[in-house]
């Protein structure tokens, strides 16, 4: 994990997650790890060709101390639940977005969220662990690009998010 952060920083980057999870697997963990209600926002990209998991996910958490607490928990996590995949979690803090507000901000306009995109690959906003509908966008949205959205970027491979639905 990552040990450098900010006091207000609530939001993680999870990487090597098994490509076979889905959002609401990635929901159904974290609440079996002890996570219920603490988080406001989850994200798991996925290559809307493919449909499968990039590997990643955004997760903000209500709190500083409930953030803390994930990043620790899931830094080389393996109980992967509905998978016998061996990856090993790395969590860091995002250096996308951090908060709930700028998570919204950034994806309420995004292709990602487009209509003719399935919900199941979109980001979801919660409150106190209930799903709650995301704000409508401000503009007009546009169709995302049918190509995959994951590259390996950076030293040592770290798989980051790009092209429109980058935070």
């Amino acid at each position: 994990a990552d040990s450098h952060c900010e006091p207000h920083f609530t939001a993680l980057f999870l990487q090597h997650l098994p490509v076979t999870y889905s959002r609401e697997v990635l929901l159904q963990t974290l609440n079996a790890e002890g996570f219920a209600c603490a988080f406001d926002f989850v994200y798991v990209p996925v290559d809307l060709i493919t449909m499968s998991c990039s590997g990643t996910a955004f997760i903000n958490f209500r709190t500083h101390d409930d953030a803390v607490r994930a990043v620790q928990h899931f830094s080389g996590f393996t109980r992967w639940l509905h998978s016998e995949s061996t990856e090993i979690c790395r969590a860091s803090w995002s250096n996308f977005c951090q908060g709930l507000k700028a998570h919204i901000e950034r994806y309420r306009n995004s292709p990602v969220m487009h209509e003719k995109v399935a919900n199941i690959c979109k980001p979801m906003i919660f409150n106190l662990g209930v799903p709650v509908p995301f704000p409508a966008p401000t503009k007009r949205l546009r169709v995302p690009r049918q190509r995959g959205k994951t590259s390996q970027r950076g030293r040592g491979g770290k798989a980051e998010e790009v092209g429109e639905e980058e935070c």
